[in-house]
């Protein structure tokens, strides 16, 4: 009758990661803002996911300033990584008063909704990443067994490397899962940046999975070819948690503008950028 809709939340569960939800879109009409609408949509969906059994709830706040950052951390959601240059100027600002003519980097936060056990999970870090990863577990709550093996006898070794790739031609960005690792890894990741790259791709994110020895034996090869760090995302994959890396194809990074408000993300963002192989 004379009821309204006030406001909506929407989490979205994707195939490559069924056991956590993403905070994918939330919209309170202006007049029913500073009323606790969007907290309580935001709770019940929560709720919600907990009692469906998902393990975590992640979502990425924008750098050009703090207010969504800290509207996450308000739901305990910790930082945990930072994608950089994600989004055009004009996919987030259209319609908008402010202008931004660059692209904007991402703050990947993340919150267990089914805190793991301690110990009960290995990780098999790259080694000289192994500091940084036990510094984002433990603000997430998490104390995972970091192990220090780098062997390729172990993991998921095939005869062919096996990617999953996204592309989202509006953005200039492409999403690659690695499957498996094959003998013939790293050559068939520099064709697939290669082709990439000619496609006008600006952006790529590399997904691998921390549950897979061969992801501590295999990064520091592929950093090689130009990617680098950019954070974790706990239950990245069906079976363990994502190694966010990322590859920048002649797109520059004001890391000055890039504002975070936390701790955790003003070190991580000194992390990434020492380590974008971009300025050296």
């Amino acid at each position: 009758d004379d009821s309204e809709i006030a406001g909506y939340g929407v989490f979205q569960i994707w195939d490559q990661n069924p056991q956590i939800v993403e905070m994918a879109q939330g919209v309170v009409k202006p007049r029913y803002r500073s009323m606790g609408c969007f907290r309580n949509i935001t709770h019940h969906l929560l709720d919600q996911a907990h009692s469906r059994g998902i393990k975590g709830a992640f979502g990425e706040a924008v750098t050009n300033h703090t207010v969504s950052q800290h509207t996450m951390h308000g739901f305990d959601f910790k930082d945990c990584g930072l994608r950089l240059g994600l989004i055009p100027p004009e996919t987030v600002f259209r319609g908008m008063n402010a202008e931004v003519y660059h692209r904007v980097s991402m703050l990947v936060q993340f919150l267990y909704l089914q805190p793991p056990v301690a110990g009960s999970q290995t990780v098999y870090a790259p080694p000289h990443h192994k500091d940084i990863l036990a510094d984002l577990y433990k603000e997430l709550g998490a104390a995972p067994v970091i192990a220090n093996t780098v062997s390729k006898e172990d993991g998921n070794q095939i005869s062919h490397a096996d990617f999953k790739i996204k592309l989202i031609g509006s953005m200039r960005y492409a999403r690659m899962i690695v499957e498996a690792y094959g003998k013939n890894f790293i050559a068939a990741l520099k064709t697939e940046a290669r082709e990439l790259c000619l496609k006008k791709i600006e952006i790529i994110n590399l997904f691998l999975n921390l549950s897979d020895p061969l992801t501590a034996a295999t990064t520091a090869q592929i950093e090689n070819l130009g990617f680098f760090f950019g954070g974790i995302l706990p239950h990245g994959f069906k079976n363990g948690d994502a190694l966010i890396m990322q590859y920048l194809s002649n797109v520059p990074i004001d890391y000055d503008a890039i504002q975070v408000k936390s701790t955790t993300a003003r070190n991580l963002l000194a992390y990434v950028r020492e380590h974008d192989p971009n300025l050296n």
